[in-house]
């Protein structure tokens, strides 16, 4: 739409800017109607902002041409409970001016005058538009400078005028805070929604196929994303989708009785809707295939560590047995050298024997066979001993020669089983382990900040539906807190009814460290009495009151009070 037609306060009935000069002849035509009624003694009476006022009543649109005839050609649209300003009229015929757009309706599809005026309690909006330079204008409890301040609204802020009080205006800041302003520092106007152009209506329709293209483009990554099981792509195709979504909507929103850009703009919700459960399947396909990748790098990386425990104890099996072979080695030398020592001892004891018997028979005593009999015994025993000793030197030596085959097993095993960790350790598990940690936190981070993208763009689509008190119906009505539960509750997120119930729920957030999807909540009279849901870019979505309905605002349109996060 170029605009609204606006009734201003003063009575007087005002176009919206951008209008284009009337089509060729009209200037005349005026000129001869009130030349007319000059020369017909027509007396003027003081004008009334609803004489000259027109509001469509038709079952969608109705053409607006450039002559008063069905067969002028189509130069825009009026769409229903739209309001125009008569400029003339002729053979049932007005000659109206509506958005940028001026030509002939015929009357049959306007009412005028009475009815006109009680009809546009209905399709008008009252509204106070804070004066330019006005940087911060108090919202009091009454309609004095002595009364309590109960918000405050900034420079060109917009408010719905509930009743006017004389100097002060009443109006809704909220669906929580009602107040009142003075006059002398805003102006209030009665809007209505206006013609498009043959021109205007293209452009938009346009937009809006556009907007369904890309979003029917989005569709096919996102499965495409699903089959590759890529989450991140189809999250951003959905997240493009439901931007795309939204930005239809809003177009749509701006003639409802324009119903097929409506149904565009359902085309877009189907769409929407599928992108965003190709998502989901390709997260969670994305979220297996990384599981079973982790179990089988958990696997891998357990039987590497039971190899190399393996290879360590046969290793230390093997060390063993070598200590055991040297000492078995070392034992078994010294039992030879023993028994070497032994045998030269029992070869000694025995020339001493035979050298004792010689003396003995050569001078025979007693004394001397004496001595030569205990020098055989002693022979006798040092062979006996002798033996013993070689026998022992035997045992030893084999005792060796088996720990010496026992470590060679044993230092075989080990490099067997070393040879195998080896082989394993070749094996690639194309699982990402070395960046396990980093890619889970990265993973972890894009499906948070997907899903607040994902909630932002789900409550956006009801943008320009009503506000109802006490209602969670996103469609049909909800009031702040019911839009808010409403919303989160699309994405199996719980949270409590009521606005001030909400504010203590949650996990707080700094107000200057919101993230989309985010709620802000804002003091009323009696505690927190209002919430919106940050949305990025210094805005607000909220259910704000039954004129406004659900809106978008900048985040300083008020001042919140405290933030929750329950993403």
């Amino acid at each position: 739409m170029a605009g609204l037609i606006t009734v201003s306060g003063n009575g007087v009935l005002a176009l919206a800017d951008g209008l284009e000069t009337p089509l060729a002849g009209f200037s005349q035509e005026l000129t001869e109607q009130q030349q007319k009624k000059s020369e017909a003694g027509v007396v003027s009476v003081e004008p009334s902002e609803y004489d000259t006022l027109a509001i469509a009543q038709v079952d969608e649109y109705v053409n607006i041409r450039d002559s008063a005839s069905t067969e002028g050609n189509i130069v825009g649209k009026l769409y229903n409970n739209c309001a125009a300003e008569i400029l003339g009229e002729s053979d049932g015929w007005y000659l109206i001016q509506s958005g940028s757009v001026t030509g002939y309706v015929s009357s049959d599809y306007f009412v005028t005058g009475s009815a006109a005026q009680e009809l546009s309690q209905q399709v008008g909006q009252e509204t106070a538009t804070v004066n330019e330079g006005t940087e911060t204008l108090m919202v009091r409890t009454d309609a004095n400078s002595d009364s309590d301040v109960v918000s405050m609204v900034g420079d060109s802020e917009k408010l719905e005028v509930l009743e006017d009080a004389g100097d002060w205006v009443k109006v809704a800041v909220d669906d929580d805070v009602v107040g009142y302003v003075s006059k002398e520092y805003v102006t209030t106007d009665t809007e209505y929604k206006e013609a498009e152009s043959v021109e205007e209506a293209q452009a938009r329709s346009a937009a809006i196929q556009s907007k369904l293209d890309t979003a029917q483009q989005m569709q096919e990554a996102a499965y495409a994303a699903m089959n590759a099981a890529d989450g991140a792509e189809a999250a951003y195709a959905a997240e493009q989708a439901n931007a795309a979504l939204a930005e239809a909507q809003m177009l749509a929103s701006e003639q409802e009785y324009d119903y097929e850009a409506q149904d565009l703009a359902n085309q877009i919700v189907e769409v929407a809707q599928d992108t965003t459960v190709a998502a989901v399947y390709a997260q969670e396909a994305e979220d297996e295939y990384e599981r079973i990748a982790a179990e089988e790098a958990a696997a891998a990386a357990a039987q590497a560590a039971a190899e190399a425990q393996a290879a360590a104890d046969a290793q230390a099996a093997a060390d063993a047995a070598a200590q055991a072979e040297a000492d078995a080695q070392a034992a078994a030398e010294q039992q030879a050298a023993d028994a070497q020592a032994a045998a030269d001892a029992a070869a000694q004891a025995w020339q001493d024997a035979v050298d004792a018997q010689e003396q003995a028979d050569a001078n025979w005593t007693e004394d001397a066979q004496a001595v030569a009999d205990a020098a055989a015994a002693a022979a006798q025993q040092a062979a006996a001993d002798a033996q013993a000793a070689q026998q022992a030197a035997a045992e030893a030596q084999a005792q060796a020669d088996a720990e010496a085959q026992a470590q060679a097993e044993a230092q075989a095993a080990a490099e067997q089983q070393q040879s195998t960790e080896s082989s394993s350790d070749g094996v690639t598990v194309d699982s990402g382990s070395s960046d396990t940690s980093s890619e889970d936190t990265s993973s972890s981070s894009s499906t948070s900040s997907s899903l607040r993208q994902q909630v932002v763009n789900f409550a956006l689509q009801f943008v320009g539906n009503p506000y109802v008190y006490g209602g969670t119906s996103l469609t049909n009505g909800a009031d702040c807190s019911g839009f808010t539960q409403s919303v989160m509750a699309n994405f199996g997120i719980s949270i409590p009814r009521t606005a001030a119930s909400q504010s203590g729920a949650g996990t707080p957030v700094s107000l200057d460290s919101i993230q989309p999807g985010d709620l802000l909540f804002y003091e009323g009279s009696g505690g927190i009495g209002h919430v919106s849901m940050y949305i990025g870019n210094g805005q607000v979505v909220h259910a704000s009151n039954p004129t406004n309905g659900i809106i978008v605002s900048s985040i300083g349109y008020r001042t919140p009070v405290s933030a929750r996060s329950f993403l």
